[in-house]
Order: C-alpha cells, then sequence, then structure tokens
C-alpha cells in the first residue's frame, strides 16, 4: 500500500534539497538529480493543493455553503 505524501513532508523534502544544492560540495550530476527531485516534489505539493482547491467551500450571502 502506498503510503500518501503530505504536503508538510514535501516542503520539508524541498527545503532539504535546497540545502543539498547549496553546498559547495554538490557535484553537477548530484545536482541535476536533486533539481529534478525537487521538480516531482514541487509537482507532489501543486497535486495536493489543486485537490484542497476542489474542495473549498464558498460561504454564499444567504448562508448557504457550495463547492467551488
Amino acid at each position: 500500500m502506498d503510503k500518501k505524501i503530505t504536503i508538510e513532508e514535501s516542503l520539508t523534502d524541498i527545503n532539504e534539497i535546497v540545502k543539498k544544492l547549496e553546498s559547495e560540495d554538490t557535484t553537477l550530476e548530484d545536482a541535476f538529480s536533486l533539481y529534478e527531485q525537487g521538480l516531482v516534489k514541487v509537482a507532489q505539493c501543486n497535486k495536493v493543493l489543486e485537490d484542497i482547491e476542489k474542495k473549498i467551500l464558498l460561504l454564499n450571502d444567504d448562508g448557504s455553503l457550495e463547492e467551488m
């Protein structure tokens, strides 16, 4: 069973990737690999945010709720 990755976990991973990219010890090959990993994590965050956005409810003037 695949574990659903949270946006918080993805953001933590992205921060770690950025730290590694900023390191003077990172080789060019490693930097490209880290960059690709970062793109995957950003895409995961975007997907989660899109899913959340679809679920956001709008409170109408009459007090009723509707999905956006």
